[in-house]
């Protein structure tokens, strides 16, 4: 946003249009990868962590941790 008067400067071949539709996928794929982010860490890794964490109040040493 810091170049738009810049570009909305220039008038060659619709590039204006172009550079919005660039944009607009930019920040469709910082949505995705957002969400991809929470979803690995919210649905996998929490609860791996809790079945762990399960497992070790079971655990009597650490071959049986291990095979959790």
């Amino acid at each position: 946003m810091s170049m738009r008067k810049e570009f909305a400067s220039i008038k060659e071949g619709n590039f204006q249009a172009k550079f919005h539709k660039f944009c607009l996928f930019q920040q469709e794929m910082s949505h995705f990868i957002n969400n991809l982010f929470n979803y690995i860490l919210v649905e996998v890794l929490e609860s791996a962590w809790n079945e762990f964490l399960d497992g070790m109040k079971t655990a009597t040493d650490l071959d049986s941790l291990i095979l959790l």
